[in-house]
């Protein structure tokens, strides 16, 4: 920095009025940089304070501030006596002849257009020192009414002020001129080098247009997947979280309902209503977990599946279902390979995805069913909306039925959306298939038009880890057999209705439960009994933590405790996977009085 400079500039005072901390300091730091002294306000009433103790030579101000904007702050300054005769920089975007005016009117006597480099700011600042002088001799003032669209503006400045708001302004646009003639110079060389290009790809101009279309017509389709994809995301996880809500209740319908039963005489007129009541349960319970099913958090007990045997074995109730006027036509390959699947919930896509080709196929027709080894590479995939690379089994089934046109593919898969009579079906059979494939990390691909049937190619990852573990097989047994023995439970639950009715069915049933409606509870309880429990009984979910997470740190106290998770759904797949890993028991809400005694039963006899 000139030292000489510094010196001058050393008896030379400025104000900063700016409301943004980054900018005052960073003005400040230009500022002192060149030796100049500095106070900063950080709006035009803290400025008008610091006026009254001192008279800078100079005053920057912003205009665009909280509590008293520049134009205010400047106009109070030029109208104090002893403050008038302070030179006023606004720092704005004054690019129009009204905020001019305005500047002219409020009496600033300069302004710099932000963005701002230092040079210029530095040039205006010497501009007003080297014409103080004249500003001090240039004792005639005028006042002049403008009017300007159809705005009036009183403005009363001093000539040398009027002359530095309009160099302002003039300089303001000849660099913005000069900034347009460079962009039309840059522009006139790039346009020289396009038409140079254009010429050299003149040749290449037909198939280069031809793949931007089909890039065009390929990213609109994806865009439409992700969006359909997200949609049915979003559907998922509302009608997971209904389901989770319905699940309590259905615990305590289904479990007092069937209690209810066990106590009454089968011959009145009371246990033929309570049986209607326990039926439209279990009704409730198969509709919330179609939506589980839809939102991929029913739990899944997953197998080395042989697929075309599980073709095989439901054929024959296939065929029931679906009628004598529609044939039936298979075509599975010998070495289908296998995959890893929840059997059970494989059947019901084969049989949701035939019944819904059955009643596309109101006159009769031809349901065909394939399956079939695939194995896809990247550039397959692009053919494939959906797809990875990798080995597959395809399930393909086919009808000969209505069709259906392209709004209604575009809606197939989301829940109650169904063609049907509203007594033909609730417009999940699709939503179920959907969820199903996408826990088992596979996709569906749809071809289908109006009168020329419908095909849906299932495609499900091939098996390539056979280590599985085999889950216990319940198998249903008498409730005078499930009577315990005085063993003591822990129940955590913390929906009230649900601890009462289980701790009331387990009391019942010879067993010695102990409530607690938090994970806190619990431990306070374990305590107090001195820890002596057979079984701890806890919901997956609990206020402030997790069961897995309690159930961890009552065995870190005593390890031969038996533990049941018990959960409408488990929201992480990493839950069910410690769960098996640990070996832990999961008991699937709504669950009745038989599975809750089995469960409890088998759990203490086997660890």
């Amino acid at each position: 920095m000139n030292t000489k400079k510094q010196v001058i500039n050393g008896d030379i005072e400025i104000l900063i009025v700016e409301d943004s901390p980054t900018q005052a300091l960073q003005l400040q730091h230009i500022l002192e940089q060149e030796g100049f002294q500095t106070l900063v306000a950080k709006n035009g009433m803290q400025a008008l304070a610091i006026l009254v103790e001192h008279k800078p030579t100079i005053i920057i101000s912003d205009v665009m501030m909280p509590e008293m904007d520049g134009y205010l702050f400047c106009q109070q300054v030029k109208s104090t006596e002893s403050m008038k005769h302070i030179p006023v920089i606004l720092l704005t975007a004054l690019s129009s002849s009204q905020d001019i005016i305005k500047g002219l009117e409020c009496g600033a006597d300069n302004f710099i257009v932000k963005p701002y480099n230092e040079k210029e700011l530095l040039t205006r600042i010497n501009f007003i020192l080297l014409n103080k002088e004249l500003r001090h001799t240039e004792l005639a003032q005028f006042g002049v009414e403008v009017f300007f669209k159809g705005q009036k503006y009183l403005i009363n400045s001093e000539r040398q002020q009027i002359l530095s708001m309009l160099l302002s302004s003039y300089e303001t646009a000849v660099e913005k001129n000069n900034e347009l003639s460079k962009a039309q110079e840059e522009l006139k060389i790039m346009n020289e080098q396009l038409e140079q290009k254009v010429k050299q790809r003149t040749m290449a101009l037909e198939a280069e247009i031809f793949e931007r279309i089909r890039m065009e017509a390929e990213k609109e389709r994806m865009q439409a997947e992700l969006l359909q994809a997200q949609k049915l995301e979003s559907i998922g996880q509302l009608a997971g979280g209904i389901a989770h809500d319905f699940n309590n209740l259905l615990v305590i319908i289904q479990g007092y309902s069937e209690l209810l039963k066990s106590k009454m005489d089968k011959s009145t007129t009371w246990y033929y209503y309570m049986e209607q009541i326990h039926d439209a349960s279990l009704r409730a319970t198969n509709l919330v977990r179609q939506l589980l099913l839809f939102s991929r958090k029913h739990m899944m007990q997953y197998e080395a599946l042989d697929l075309k045997k599980t073709i095989e074995d439901i054929l024959k109730l296939l065929k029931r279902i679906i009628g004598e006027d529609i044939d039936v036509i298979t075509g599975v390959e010998n070495n289908l390979w296998q995959i890893k699947a929840d059997k059970g919930n494989i059947e019901q896509v084969i049989m949701n995805l035939a019944v819904n080709a059955r009643d596309a196929m109101s006159n009769g027709g031809t349901l065909t069913i394939r399956a079939e080894n695939v194995t896809l590479d990247a550039a397959a995939c692009k053919c494939v909306p959906e797809s990875r690379p990798g080995e597959f089994a395809c399930l393909s089934i086919e009808d000969t039925g209505s069709g259906m046109d392209t709004n209604t593919l575009q809606h197939i898969f989301e829940p109650f959306f169904t063609t049907k009579d509203t007594a033909k079906g609730t417009g999940l059979g699709l939503s179920v298939v959907y969820g199903i494939v996408k826990q088992h990390e596979g996709w569906i691909n749809v071809k289908s038009e109006p009168g020329k049937g419908s095909t849906f190619h299932i495609f499900l990852p091939r098996l390539v880890d056979k280590d599985k573990r085999e889950e216990l097989i319940l198998v249903s047994q008498p409730l005078h057999d499930l009577h315990g023995n005085g063993e003591r439970i822990l129940l955590v639950e913390d929906e009230s209705e649900v601890r009462s009715f289980t701790s009331e069915a387990l009391n019942d049933n010879g067993y010695v439960v102990f409530e607690a409606a938090n994970a806190g509870e619990a431990r306070d309880v374990f305590e107090k009994e001195n820890m002596n429990f057979h079984l701890i009984l806890a919901d997956s979910v609990l206020p402030g933590t997790r069961g897995l997470q309690l159930v961890e740190q009552l065995l870190a106290l005593k390890s031969d405790l038996r533990i049941i998770i018990t959960s409408g759904y488990l929201e992480e797949a990493s839950e069910w996977s410690a769960l098996q890993e640990r070996g832990f028991r999961f008991l699937q809400k709504p669950y009745s009085i038989t599975d809750l005694f089995s469960k409890v039963k088998d759990t203490l006899l086997h660890k």
